[in-house]
């Protein structure tokens, strides 16, 4: 008829702080005249993550004219999925073959799960950083708890300055693109900083390169944005041709000129948190600068825009961030915070922005906590 059909298992998408398991049904039909007999195994991909898939019956033969059904269990454990650094931010997989022999013939049905491995992480109480309504110079806490995960968890901290609300349309599938939070961190490096700007979005998307995410900077404070710092697929910005990894680059509006930073972004796969990193003096920030995020989706045309500015100085945070605690399960540990009351006062930010890439995508994975 002109189409081409394939018999294929896929588990989908599962992301688990615990298990990973599924359970599906191979349906073998004889068109022919005589019985045929199987024997079922499974043979996993050179690049599938350790699981247990099992078949039943192990043995099946098949009438003419007749048909027969294979039951096929895949199931691990949350942690052979490992970390998303541990595998270079990309996809992880447990994947193969059910393999039906019978004399020289075998039949192969592919199998394929997509897990994504959590940690679990929260966050308690507000940032009180002001008395009579002013900010204080000082030290707060941030008590950080890890619960019950596959592994032990990495929260980085960030100056948060921006949020958002759901907006994306109810009618698009893909709307990793709808923008929650945004927040920076700096770094001394000799005279300049290094500064990474953390974008969450409420819901995960598949591979972060299938979306812009852009950080306009208004440098001189005049109302108008100077640089625009985004993350986009390299292989489309430089030569042309999509690769799949996600870039970061600055474009000088005045000029026009677009050049690569030299880094790549922080994105896991079916993930919802971007960083992107970038030297101050590469923008010609010296001081303080205000910024606001937007987003374009290539999969869907969608878009997004966070109304309004935050500030930031680089050499001069309202609140010190950078602090890159581990959390293990069943622990809490309070991180300190210092507060500065004059920049607070002119930087007005929101609060600290906890990014943890391992927790469940969305809001999990930017603890927000707002300053008070």
């Amino acid at each position: 008829n002109g189409r081409l059909q394939e018999a294929a298992l896929s588990f989908g998408f599962q992301e688990s702080s615990d298990t990973f398991d599924g359970k599906k049904i191979v349906t073998l039909a004889n068109k022919g005249t005589s019985p045929v007999t199987y024997d079922v195994s499974a043979a996993a991909s050179a690049q599938s993550a350790e699981a247990t898939l099992t078949v039943s019956p192990s043995t099946v033969t098949v009438a003419p004219g007749r048909s027969a059904k294979v039951t096929v269990t895949l199931s691990a454990p949350a942690s052979a999925a490992g970390t998303s650094e541990a595998r270079g931010f990309r996809f992880a997989e447990f994947s193969g073959d059910v393999v039906f022999p019978s004399g020289a013939d075998t039949l192969r049905v592919p199998y394929l799960l997509v897990p994504r491995a959590t940690s679990d992480v929260s966050a308690q109480g507000g940032l009180k950083v002001t008395k009579k309504n002013q900010p204080v110079d000082g030290t707060v806490t941030v008590p950080l708890r890890g619960k019950a995960g596959a592994f032990d968890a990495n929260a980085d901290f960030y100056t948060w300055g921006l949020e958002d609300k759901k907006d994306a349309p109810k009618s698009f599938t893909d709307t990793g693109y709808d923008l929650r939070a945004a927040g920076v961190q700096s770094f001394p490096d000799g005279d300049d900083q290094l500064m990474v700007f953390a974008v969450n979005t409420h819901t995960r998307w598949s591979n972060a390169a299938a979306n812009e995410y852009d950080v306009l900077l208004d440098t001189n404070r005049d109302g108008e944005p100077d640089w625009i710092v985004f993350s986009a697929d390299g292989g489309l910005v430089t030569a042309g041709a999509t690769n799949g990894i996600s870039q970061v680059f600055a474009y000088d509006i005045a000029t026009g000129d677009t050049f690569a930073t030299g880094f790549l972004a922080s994105a896991p796969t079916d993930s919802s948190t971007i960083l992107l990193p970038v030297y101050a003096s590469d923008l010609g920030v010296t001081g303080a600068f205000s910024y606001t995020v937007q987003s374009f989706s290539s999969v869907n045309d969608g878009e997004d825009t966070i109304d309004g500015s935050a500030t930031y100085d680089p050499w001069a945070p309202a609140l010190s961030n950078g602090q890159f605690p581990t959390l293990q399960t069943g622990t809490t540990v309070p991180v300190a915070v210092q507060v500065n009351a004059a920049a607070f006062a002119e930087q007005k930010p929101l609060g600290v922005m906890v990014v943890v890439q391992d927790t469940a995508a969305g809001k999990d994975e930017a603890l927000l906590v707002k300053a008070k």
